[in-house]
């Protein structure tokens, strides 16, 4: 299958080696300081002069013309002042609902922030690793390739873990298919999210395996047909039951070179012997 790197690092050290494009422009946030001291400094000073103005008018006040005011003129100035009570008692209520809808918006926010998402996603990095055509061309080659390069890369100086994906992290990572289980009917809309991984896929995003185990370097090595499955499955399609020792099937699963290259049997039955509490609906090795 096509493989992709989840690598954990220290955030310095990834941003130091970064090539130019990797990420997009739109995704760069910094504080530009010479536009900040600039906007604060426009601020502070149209505050002054628009607060200024309106204070220089009340202080020279034109003697003749308020002595010749009429009373008309007076019960006009009652009527404009009434009026002028009403567009600030609105501009003060509309600023309450303005502030009120964002205090709600920064407690939503600061809520998503700290939402369990079942792994860390703090100083993880994907890097894709492309495959060429008529390059490892079997499962052991390609197997071989990918274990090379995740063990070079796991040497290097400021990297904690690193493991192997197909789409790296959720919830962008895999694709939905369907699937058939083992012994249960198979149902009309019966599809869940595919992520084909190694073991240290686990580590590297620190994701607590609940039951079960993982598979071994060995093997993963021979492509064996096994699979990790997540407590939000087990609730939908196992509610009364034990799911490991069971098995799956996604008939999808077939090599498409060189993009994709499946190990013999992966459309058959994969064994279940894993669960985890990764949000999604299954892993697979």
């Amino acid at each position: 299958m096509p493989r992709r790197f989840s690598l954990l690092l220290e955030s310095g050290f990834i941003v130091a080696r970064l090539p130019e494009g990797s990420f997009p422009n739109e995704a760069d946030f910094h504080i530009h300081v010479p536009v900040l001291l600039f906007s604060v400094g426009l601020a502070l000073i149209t505050g002054i002069l628009f607060g200024l103005f309106p204070a220089l008018q009340l202080a020279r006040p034109e003697i003749s013309k308020v002595m010749q005011s009429s009373t008309r003129k007076v019960a006009g100035s009652v009527r404009g002042k009434q009026l002028h009570s009403v567009l600030i008692a609105g501009q003060i209520a509309l600023t309450l609902l303005l502030l009120t809808a964002a205090g709600v918006a920064i407690q939503g926010f600061v809520h998503m922030m700290h939402v369990d998402l079942g792994y860390n996603p703090h100083n993880v990095m994907s890097v894709g690793i492309p495959v060429h055509e008529h390059t490892f061309s079997t499962w052991a080659e390609r197997s071989e390739y990918f274990t090379r390069l995740r063990d070079r890369i796991a040497t290097l100086p400021g990297v904690i873990s690193t493991g192997i994906s197909t789409n790296a992290t959720p919830p962008d990572s895999g694709w939905t298919q369907a699937f058939e289980l083992q012994g249960k009917t198979e149902g009309e809309d019966q599809k869940a999210s595919i992520n084909l991984v190694d073991s240290r896929y686990f580590s590297t995003l620190a994701i607590p395996l609940r039951k079960g185990r993982l598979w071994e370097e060995g093997e993963l090595k021979r492509g064996a047909p096994m699979a990790v499955i997540n407590e939000t499955f087990v609730k939908h399609y196992f509610p009364n039951s034990d799911p490991l020792g069971g098995a799956i099937k996604i008939p999808s699963l077939k090599s498409e070179p060189p993009e994709r290259l499946a190990a013999p049997g992966s459309d058959g039955w994969w064994h279940l012997v894993g669960i985890e509490m990764l949000r999604g609906s299954m892993i697979g090795s």
